[in-house]
Order: C-alpha cells, then sequence, then structure tokens
C-alpha cells in the first residue's frame, strides 16, 4: 500500500492554482482536487468520481466517501460555576456534519494521506 511522500505533496502542491486539478486513486475512487471561490475566500473542494453528495457529509451516515472530508468543529460558550462565580468557558464541540472544503491543498492531500491506505497520483499530474 503505497502513500505520498512529503516532496510528492510538495511538487503538486508548487504547480497548484486556480484553473488546475489535482487528481488521485484513493482506495479505489478517483479524487479530485479543485479550487473554488466560497464568499471571499478561496477554498479547495474535493469531488470523488466526479460528483460531490451532501449525504456524505453527515457524521451519522457511514458512507465510505465520508472519510475523505475533515470533521467540523465549533466553539460554545457556556456558563460554568468555579469559586461561587459564573463564568463564561469556551468548548470545542464536534458538529453532526462534515466540512466539504479544505483551507489548503496541503491540508486536503495530508488528511487523505492519513485516512487512505492507497494513494496515487494519476499520469496528468505527475
Amino acid at each position: 500500500m503505497a502513500k505520498l511522500s512529503k516532496e510528492q505533496i510538495n511538487n503538486l502542491v508548487a504547480g497548484f492554482g486556480f484553473f488546475s486539478r489535482i487528481q488521485l486513486l484513493c482506495d479505489g475512487y478517483k479524487v479530485t482536487l479543485q479550487e473554488c471561490r466560497s464568499g471571499n475566500k478561496i477554498r479547495v473542494s474535493i469531488y470523488i468520481n466526479g460528483k460531490f453528495e451532501g449525504k456524505w457529509l453527515l457524521v451519522k451516515n457511514n458512507c465510505d466517501e465520508s472519510k475523505f472530508f475533515l470533521p467540523r468543529f465549533f466553539t460554545v460558550k457556556s456558563p460554568k460555576i468555579k469559586r461561587n462565580k459564573v463564568v463564561e468557558v469556551k468548548e470545542r464541540v464536534k458538529s453532526d456534519m462534515k466540512q466539504h472544503d479544505f483551507a489548503s491543498a496541503k491540508q486536503a492531500l495530508n488528511h487523505i494521506n492519513k485516512v487512505c491506505d492507497d494513494v496515487k497520483i494519476l499520469e496528468g499530474d505527475a
């Protein structure tokens, strides 16, 4: 089972731009990374076998495709009593949905490399 080396990841990131794509073969799925615009930010979206389905983002839905997406966390302020005073404490809580995009191509490639057993670069991106 082959994974991407740090050198391969850095080469892919260096050649990645707004009009380019990175195509990988991960555990039998064709995974495409593409930059897209989300509001005023540029994010990296992930497509599996050329498509994206919202059901893959649900945590309770155990699809094989859901492993390619990041778990989503959010911060909640909750009152706690410490030494007879009410203090607001920030807690990190896991959401019921996964995050559908990544901040950078390197973050996406590192996540894919971590969750997949077999990762190969398709010929056009080598």
